[in-house]
C-alpha cells in the first residue's frame, strides 16, 4: 500500500459524523490521495467503502447491523466509535498578512466627543498570531484597554478636547496558519438541524437562540423537518449569496432581516443579521462577527471584502463549537478571515462606536481606507 494511501486512511479518521453526501467525502479523499498515488485499486476500495458508509449513515443513523462486517466503521477506521469522515489534516503552512486600516470622522464644526470604543484587534488563537500591532488616535486621548462581554479586545478612547477631526489608525502584521473550515467533529446531538443542545448549553446560548419577531422566510430558509447539519448550513449561506444582490454601504445602521429580504439586496452588514436570524429560526445558535478578509487570490470583480471591514456569522454546533459562515460570499470561514469582534447583534461588533455631545445636529463625514495584503 502506497504512502499516499496510508495518508488517505489517516485523513479518514480526523473529522466526522456530519452526514455529508458521499460526493463531498470522496472529493476530500481524492484531494488527500493526490495524483501521484500508485495504489489505485486500494484507494478505490476505500473510496467505495466511504461512500457506502456515508449513504448508510444518512439512511440508518447509528444502526450498522445490516452492513457487511468488513465495512463497519470499527473495522474500516480501526476505531471504537462510529465515525464518518470529512476534512483533512492541517497542513501547518502559514502566511503573513499585512493590514493597514484608517478612518477619519470629520465634523463641520468642533465637537465634544463621547467615549469611543474601537473593536478592530484580532482575536488571536492557534491560527492567528499578531507579530505587530500599532494603534493610534488623537494625541491627547486617554486610551484604556478592556475585554468586553464577548472577550473582544476593545480600545476605550476618552477625548478631553473639542475637535473637528477624529482619526483612528491601525497597523497589523499577522502570522496566519492555514485552516480547513470543515475540519471538525460533530457530536451526535449536532448531526441534524435543529441541534439538540444540552440543558447547560441552552442556558448559556439562550440569547443566541432567540429569534426576532416572526416574519415570513423564503421556503429554502424556513425551518422544517430535521436536516443534515453541514449540508443545511451550506444551503442557507449559499442561498443568500446567490439570491440577494450585493451592495457596498459603509455607513448607516444595518437593515432588519425582513427589510433585506424585501429589498432583495444588501451589504455584508445586512446579510449577517439575516443569516443569524435564519439560523436561530432553524434551531441553531448564532452570533455576528466582524473583521478583515484577505481576497488576494480572487479576481478583482469577485472581491467583496478586501477594501472594507467585513461582517459574517458564527454558528455554535455541538462538538464543533463556533463555526464561521459568510453569506456574502456563500462560504465557510477559513484562514482568509481574521475575526476582530463577535457579539449578539451589530452593536456588539461595530468597529468604532461613539458619538458627540450637543443640542444640535452637526453634519459629519467618514473617510475610511483598508489594505489587506499578503506579505
Amino acid at each position: 500500500m502506497s504512502a499516499n494511501l496510508n495518508e488517505t486512511k489517516k485523513g479518514l479518521s480526523l473529522v466526522g459524523r456530519t452526514g455529508l453526501t458521499s460526493t463531498i467525502i470522496v472529493e476530500r479523499l481524492e484531494k488527500l490521495a493526490g495524483d501521484s498515488m500508485t495504489d489505485k485499486a486500494g484507494f478505490s476500495e476505500i473510496r467505495k467503502k466511504a461512500g457506502i458508509l456515508l449513504e448508510s449513515y444518512k439512511t440508518q443513523s447509528d444502526n450498522w447491523s445490516s452492513l457487511p462486517a468488513e465495512m463497519k466503521p470499527v473495522d474500516l477506521f480501526k476505531s471504537k466509535q462510529n465515525i464518518i469522515v470529512i476534512g483533512e489534516p492541517a497542513s501547518g503552512k502559514t502566511m503573513k498578512l499585512s493590514i493597514r486600516y484608517g478612518a477619519v470622522y470629520s465634523y463641520e464644526e468642533p465637537v465634544s466627543l463621547s467615549l469611543h470604543l474601537a473593536r478592530i484587534f484580532p482575536r488571536t488563537d492557534l491560527f492567528v498570531k499578531a507579530e505587530k500591532t500599532g494603534f493610534s488616535t488623537l494625541e491627547s486621548a486617554d486610551v484604556q484597554w478592556r475585554r468586553d462581554l464577548f472577550d473582544n479586545l476593545v480600545a476605550c478612547c476618552f477625548f478631553p478636547e473639542n475637535v473637528k477631526e477624529l482619526p483612528f489608525d491601525l497597523e497589523l502584521e499577522l502570522d496566519v496558519r492555514e485552516r480547513d473550515p470543515f475540519h471538525f467533529l460533530l457530536d451526535s446531538r449536532g448531526l441534524h438541524i435543529p441541534c439538540d443542545y444540552s440543558a447547560h448549553e441552552r442556558r448559556l446560548l439562550g440569547p443566541f437562540l432567540e429569534p426576532a419577531p416572526s416574519f415570513p422566510l423564503p421556503a429554502p430558509l424556513a425551518s422544517g423537518a430535521p436536516r443534515p447539519t453541514v449540508e443545511t448550513l451550506v444551503v442557507l449561506a449559499c442561498w443568500i449569496h446567490e439570491h440577494l444582490e450585493y451592495e457596498r454601504r459603509d455607513e448607516g445602521e444595518p437593515f432588519a432581516p425582513a427589510e433585506t429580504l424585501r429589498r432583495g439586496k444588501g451589504s455584508c452588514r445586512d446579510f449577517g443579521p439575516l443569516l443569524a436570524e435564519v439560523l436561530r429560526r432553524n434551531g441553531v445558535a448564532a452570533r455576528l462577527a466582524s473583521g478583515f478578509v484577505w481576497e488576494g487570490d480572487k479576481a478583482a470583480e469577485d472581491r467583496r471584502a478586501g477594501s472594507a471591514l467585513h461582517a459574517w456569522v458564527e454558528a455554535y454546533l455541538p462538538g464543533a463549537g463556533w463555526i464561521g459562515l459568510d453569506p456574502t460570499n456563500g462560504v465557510f470561514c477559513d484562514h482568509h478571515f481574521v475575526t476582530t469582534a463577535v457579539g449578539l447583534d451589530h452593536r456588539d461588533i461595530s468597529p468604532v462606536a461613539g458619538t458627540y455631545f450637543g443640542n444640535t445636529f452637526i453634519p459629519s463625514t467618514l473617510a475610511a481606507r483598508l489594505e489587506v495584503r499578503k506579505a
